[in-house]
């Protein structure tokens, strides 16, 4: 009974999550082809997107780090000589202009999964082998980076910014937030740093038409969650330059082994 207990109020069910997801990769591993072998292809990479993201608070709390949020705003107020992140949708007050950078950051969901899977789909493995590590690199650095320097960001500390226009895609991210984002995961910004990093590789290995797509969803992610309130302007700064050291690097490391192995 105590075990069934510690499962459901401690931590035992991250210990059966993990167990879970490690033997459906040891199963594809082992059993190769067919659906294990794309399930070794996928799994992997989500496994880690989810569990790095979601097991930030608890390092945060184990290590007792301390909330860097004056210091992010001290940065925003000498970079913008305001907080643009409860000032800027006062200052744009507009319904249209409101829900279109609200649906431009819900983008964000999409430009994750999209390019990938059209990669996939298409069997452009050296694309999407660089396309899902880049993703991974900067996830995962993103978070340890969380972990070192955590900021709760804006949506955590004040209210909503004064005279921002409401409407059914402004409340749909707030629900989405409300479900699932961590606090303390602010700075550097992961949506800015993957959807940048994305936009990077779909200007190597996607078609024209997704390339603009990329561009234009990473442009109003950047400006939807500081108008939104969701994060300091810093953060997207932050995030943009990880998203952009991550992908030079992989391009770099990529254009090495072509290199090498002729």
């Amino acid at each position: 009974m105590s075990g069934v207990v510690f499962l459901v109020t401690g931590h035992g069910w991250i210990a059966l999550s993990h167990a879970a997801l490690l033997a459906i990769v040891g199963w594809a591993a082992v059993a190769r082809g067919g659906v294990a072998q794309r399930v070794l292809d996928l799994a992997p990479p989500l496994i880690v997107i989810a569990f790095a993201y979601g097991e930030v608070a608890l390092l945060i709390a184990a290590l007792a780090t301390p909330f860097h949020d004056p210091g992010v705003q001290r940065w925003d107020a000498a970079l913008f000589g305001m907080q643009p992140a409860h000032a800027l949708a006062g200052r744009l007050p507009f319904l249209a202009l409101s829900e279109l950078l609200h649906a431009g950051y819900l983008s964000f969901y999409l430009a994750l999964a999209v390019p990938p899977i059209l990669l996939y789909a298409k069997g452009e493995k050296a694309g999407f082998d660089e396309t899902i590590l880049t993703l991974v690199v900067a996830w995962i650095v993103g978070c340890a980076l969380f972990v070192a320097f955590p900021v709760a960001g804006p949506r955590f500390l004040w209210d909503s910014p004064p005279g921002i226009p409401d409407g059914p895609f402004r409340r749909l991210s707030m629900s989405i937030l409300a479900t699932g984002s961590v606090r303390g995961t602010a700075f550097p910004s992961l949506h800015m740093a993957a959807s940048l990093s994305q936009t990077v590789m779909a200007w190597r290995w996607q078609r024209p038409w997704l390339r603009v797509a990329m561009t234009v969803s990473t442009l109003l992610i950047g400006i939807g969650a500081v108008y939104a309130g969701y994060h300091y302007a810093v953060d997207m700064l932050a995030g943009a330059m990880l998203g952009a050291i991550v992908s030079a690097a992989v391009i770099a490391q990529s254009s090495i082994g072509r290199s090498r192995s002729r």
